[in-house]
């Protein structure tokens, strides 16, 4: 094969030239004059290799993790994975320029038909520059959310077909931190041990795991400290964040792990820890797989094997003693005292002045890869895997392989669970478990933003007595009658979209923490909001009637106990409807920027149809349905009748 030209590694670094290699040890090329030095004392590697040495505080870091139960080994293979983002020309703009003979954007393919095996015990390091497709090929392997995506992927653990199911066997440690930030390390692993382990375990064992995973991570100093909140309230360090996600996913002993990225933002001491955490888990039976960016060369042979992505294809997949070997055929040879990591990410990634010769060096070292005899071994391991397709083999299989793992409580449910309800599998607890766990941790954080709460009390007494001074002590005759109506349909305005305002904050900042947590099948939907709805409509019942309370005596409305109660329900009742409305919106909204956007065209036509503004029987024949959804209508209609039926 001829080789490539050397320039690539001038933009590397003005390194002192490459040392001499023995070609005669076993078909892999390694230094003669940097022998092999040991860094993992339970493997040997059959190759001369360039691992450096560590100190000695971080090789003796202690024992792992005990196991929790006994988990049979996994063996995760994907095969021929595809991944294609839709095209950012729209149809009618790519027909106009398909008349215009301009270029037409097609979809763009992220991933190229790789495939992939990682054996119980193994780590692998998915690597590569930029854009090359590392956290797009773990979401689709692990199903994540892949918005508009189109993914063809067929994923096998041992050799059973997975899609959503796969998050009742593994855990997902991905980059962002997300957390219920007014809670403590301890809370917030406590909260997860009751639903991410079944109901085998007693309390005192949940208790004690979290104890360990605590120990095992370093965090034992921070358990009470508070998470934190950005910038509003101060907790813990990045570092800690990282490691906190890191012990939530590994409290149910997975016997699967996936990790995106997780050293990013962390000192290299940091990143260590955490790597050598993984690897201790690894050398217990785990199957890791891990996107990583930039390692340092003492992480990165802490790994077993290395999968090399560029421009969405594979350029190199196999152990990283071999690494070398198959890009010196290239003349691409590591220079003295490099980091391997970087080297071989630098030899892929594509450089603005150098592009098309960059997308050349690619393609070639990948078409190599393609037809070189180790990924034909790869894929005589793989193909075997992804040949049956019988769906009652299938099934029966996934369930005598789910029982293994998961606890007595759901052994017993998946002996009756059939096919259209098989995702119920995943769960660990039941709904009421899920619950009145969802609903502590509301509480919880609820009673540690004691700002929030005081803000919407302020809020609804500043609202309340505004209110009742512009209609101060409104006088009984014919002329008042407009304003007392005005004043009743204002307070269902205020109070509505107070309501609705705070609800639509409240879930979209939680929605995200929300998606992690349903995916890892923590919680079920139906539980979530019922505990959001337990914990919100109380606030939003005190705040109302607070308002309504002090509008209601200071405006002069009918001077009857009796009328006020019927009053202020009527007003509970329209803003428990309008966090409903709040709710919807929530989920149609990403952000809280794009709910409050939402919020004015939908409720503009409730109000207008509400009876105030426009007398329904003179309206547009064709809109006067829209009345029968809106709670401005039966609301203001009955605190009409309740304010003038004793006058």
């Amino acid at each position: 094969m001829a080789p490539l030209s050397n320039k690539r590694i001038n933009q590397v670094s003005e390194s002192p030239p490459p040392p001499t290699y023995d070609n005669s040890i076993n078909g892999s090329d390694f230094p003669e004059n940097h022998p092999e030095q040991p860094f993992r004392s339970n493997e040997e590697s059959d190759v001369n290799s360039v691992k450096p040495r560590l100190p000695e505080f971080l090789q003796n870091m202690g024992p792992g993790l005990s196991p929790l139960k006994e988990n049979p080994p996994i063996t995760l293979s994907w095969h021929d994975v595809r991944v294609q983002a839709p095209s950012s020309q729209s149809f009618i703009k790519q027909k106009i320029n398909g008349c215009l003979g301009k270029e037409i954007q097609g979809p763009k393919e992220l991933v190229k038909g790789v495939s992939g095996i990682v054996k119980a015990g193994e780590m692998c390091a998915i690597m590569g520059a930029s854009g090359a497709g590392k956290t797009t090929l773990l979401n689709a392997v692990t199903h994540r959310r892949s918005g508009k995506l189109k993914i063809s992927a067929d994923i096998r653990i041992n050799g059973q077909k997975m899609r959503k199911d796969i998050s009742g066997v593994s855990a997902f440690v991905q980059q962002e931190e997300l957390f219920i930030g007014s809670l403590t390390v301890r809370e917030h692993l406590r909260f997860h041990s009751m639903l991410r382990l079944g109901k085998e375990f007693t309390k005192d064992e949940r208790n004690n795991r979290v104890d360990e995973v605590l120990h095992f991570l370093n965090l034992t100093k921070t358990e009470n400290t508070t998470i934190g909140i950005g910038a509003l309230v101060k907790g813990l360090s990045g570092g800690e964040k990282r490691r906190l996600t890191f012990a939530t996913e590994i409290l149910s002993d997975p016997p699967l792990l996936f990790c995106d990225e997780p050293t990013s933002g962390l000192d290299s001491s940091m990143a260590f820890i955490l790597v050598q955490a993984m690897r201790k888990l690894a050398d217990q039976g785990k199957t890791i797989v891990c996107t990583i960016h930039q390692p340092s060369s003492e992480i990165f042979f802490l790994f077993d094997t290395l999968y090399l992505l560029a421009e969405g294809r594979l350029a190199y997949f196999g152990s990283l003693e071999k690494a070398p070997a198959y890009f010196r055929q290239f003349d691409l040879e590591i220079p003295r005292n490099y980091n391997p990591a970087d080297f071989y990410i630098r030899q892929l990634a594509i450089y603005p002045r150098t592009r098309d010769e960059n997308l050349a060096q690619i393609e070639l070292i990948c078409d190599a890869y393609e037809k070189s005899s180790q990924y034909a071994r790869y894929l005589s391991e793989i193909i075997p895997l992804h040949s049956s397709n019988e769906e009652d083999e299938k099934r029966s299989i996934f369930i005598r392989f789910f029982q293994q793992w998961c606890g007595e409580d759901e052994k017993n449910n998946l002996d009756d669970v059939n096919k259209t309800d098989k995702k119920t599998s995943r769960y660990k607890t039941g709904s009421m478990t899920q619950f009145r766990w969802l609903i502590w941790r509301n509480f919880v954080d609820l009673s540690k933003n004691p700002f929030e709460i005081r803000l919407r009390v302020i809020l609804a007494v500043f609202v309340g007595i505004l209110v009742g001074l512009l209609y101060f002590r409104l006088s009984y005759n014919q002329t008042a009658a407009q304003n007392f109506n005005a004043l009743i349909f204002l307070t269902l305005i205020n109070t509505s979209f107070a309501n609705i305002f705070a609800i639509t904050q409240s879930y979209t900042k939680e929605y995200p923490i929300f998606y992690k947590e349903h995916d890892d099948a923590v919680y079920r939907v139906t539980p979530y909001y019922f505990a959001k709805f337990t914990v919100e409509l109380p606030m939003t019942a005190i705040t109302t009637i607070i308002q309504v309370a002090i509008t209601y005596w200071l405006s002069n409305l009918y001077g009857s106990a009796k009328r006020f109660f019927i009053f202020t329900g009527i007003i509970v009742l329209n803003s428990f409807a309008a966090v409903g409305l709040g709710s919807v919106i929530s989920v149609i909204a990403n952000s809280p920027e794009q709910a409050q956007a939402i919020q004015i065209p939908i409720l503009l036509p409730l109000m207008v149809f509400g009876g105030f503004f426009l007398n329904n029987n003179s309206g547009q024949v064709w809109l006067n349905w829209i009345k029968y959804i809106s709670w401005f209508y039966y609301g203001n209609e009955a605190l009409i009748i309740n304010q003038w039926a004793d006058v």
